[in-house]
């Protein structure tokens, strides 16, 4: 149960609607989308050091858990790394 969930790893993309950051840019909170089914979402709350990578569409790791409201409190916020990043194949 969501209320049980206290330590955990997602994964997923941050949803086109719903970012928004503070003006000091070190908390964001944003609609975190399953990957396989787009329609399964959960807030996602974050405070800390952002990515510089971070961005709507953006492909993101979360740790933390579910806080009593519902949302997810994130404790880590990490965004994948883009394949232009990847070493090329050299075979």
């Amino acid at each position: 149960p969501a209320d049980k969930l206290k330590a955990a790893r997602l994964f997923g993309t941050v949803a086109e609607a719903g970012l928004s950051r503070s003006q000091d840019g070190r908390t964001v909170r944003f609609k975190l989308e399953d990957q396989a089914s787009p329609a399964k979402t959960l807030w996602v709350d974050f405070e800390g050091t952002v990515p510089d990578t971070f961005k709507a569409g953006a492909e993101v790791i979360v740790e933390g858990g579910i806080a009593p409201d519902g949302d997810f409190r994130a404790t880590s916020l990490m965004t994948k790394c883009p394949s232009k990043y990847q070493k090329e194949n050299r075979g």
